[in-house]
This record gives C-alpha cells, structure tokens and sequence, in this order.
C-alpha cells in the first residue's frame, strides 16, 4: 500500500477537524479527498506530508511508520493551490530548489530540473520568470518541483483551484498521465467536477469519511480552442 491511515484524528482548540480516520490507498493510485471547506481534506492531506502532526494515530507510506518524521524526509511530492514559486527567480530554478536544499551538484540539479520541466511540457519555457507565465504554466513549474524529487506519493491541495475550467483539465491530463507512470497521486479539491477524473473518490464530511467509491475515470481531453479564443 501507498497510503496507510489508522484511527487519524488531530484537533484545534480542543475541536476534532479530523475524527478517528482510517483510510489505505494502493500504489499508482489516483485519488480524490472531496469535501467542502472544513471537512477535513486539507489537514488528511498536511497529517500525509508531514505539515502538520497528527494527535492519535498512525501514518504509513510505502510500507514505513512515518507518523512523527519531517515532511523531507516522507519522499513525499507536494503542489500548492497558490503554486509557491519564487517571482524573481526561472521557472528552471525554482524547480532546482528541493534539489538545492537537498545537496544535490549543480550539473545534477540542472540535469533533473529541466528533464522534470520536458516532462511538464515546459521544456521551451524553463528561463521564464512565473510573471511571463500563464496560470496553467505556473502550475506545471509547481508539478515539475514536485516531481524532481522522483517521489512515489504525490499530494496536490486544491491544483485547480485558481485556474479557469480549460486550464483545470490541462491539469487534470497531466496528473493522468503521471497517475499512468506509476506514481500515486492524492488530491484534494471541493469541487465533484474535478474529482470525476479520479479513479476513486473520499467524501469527506465534519472530519469524518461519509463515502468511499471506486469509479470508472473520465479522460481529460482538452477541447479545442475556438475562433473566440484564437488570437487574432
């Protein structure tokens, strides 16, 4: 299994916004936490990365207890709704820094960021600043961040969240594809049309699981631009 949780529960002031949570998820599993704001989902998700500790419990990934280790060392791959890139610096180096951070030589670091960046298809794109880059670009520098780890887990809070419906399922292609190559991917998102591209979906309610369904995942096809859209 990916993904190990038993009997969860962390609270704030004394008020439980996760309850007693116990959850596992296979590898190359592309998952969904769907809720409302204040369900749950986001902190199932920091409790995974290690953002955030949880107060009962236990936290397995691949196998390993990692309840009270630090998030770098969970080999867990993290994307931001907000994407958290640097403004001053490439989309290249941005994508450098957990390999920076990491200890990793320059020539290596340079290597990796920009197969990560190809991988995100921004292979023409990695000295671009994020303010020469559209919402959906800078998303995909976040996913390539993510990946340059070469993480088997990777956790996405709400990835969609500041892009318009085209640019989503953009987004939700590419997590398919990686989904394909092996890697599991957990995201949470408060919206039912973005959790249809998952193969399984968590309904998440008061900070407890209400629901827990397998479902037949619908391919993210990008339509095509229209005469509106082109540029003239």
């Amino acid at each position: 299994m990916s993904i190990i949780l038993e009997h969860l529960t962390k609270r704030y002031d004394g008020h439980p916004v996760v309850n007693n949570v116990s959850l596992e998820v296979g590898d190359g599993e592309f998952f969904v936490l769907l809720g409302s704001s204040g369900s749950g989902k986001t902190t199932i998700l920091s409790l995974i990365a290690g953002l955030t500790h949880t107060d009962e419990g236990r936290i397995l990934l691949h196998g390993r207890d990692v309840t009270y280790l630090p998030t770098q060392q969970r080999k867990v791959g993290f994307v931001f709704q907000n994407f958290n890139l640097l403004s001053r610096t490439s989309a290249l180096e941005n994508v450098e820094l957990p390999l920076l951070y990491a200890g990793v030589s320059a020539q290596e670091r340079h290597r990796r960021a920009r197969e990560a960046l190809e991988r995100v298809g921004l292979g023409d794109r990695i000295h671009h600043h994020p303010n020469q880059m559209s919402g959906g670009q800078q998303q995909r520098v976040a996913v390539a961040r993510a990946l340059v780890m070469r993480p088997r887990l990777i956790v996405a809070d709400e990835p969609t969240g500041n892009l318009d419906s085209r640019t989503s399922i953009e987004i939700m292609a590419l997590f398919q594809d990686l989904g394909r190559s092996g890697i599991t991917l957990l995201l949470v998102t408060h919206e039912p049309d973005i959790a249809r591209y998952a193969s399984r979906v968590v309904l998440m309610r008061d900070g407890r699981i209400q629901a827990d369904q397998r479902q037949t995942a619908m391919l993210a096809q990008v339509p095509p631009v229209s005469a509106e859209e082109t540029p003239s």
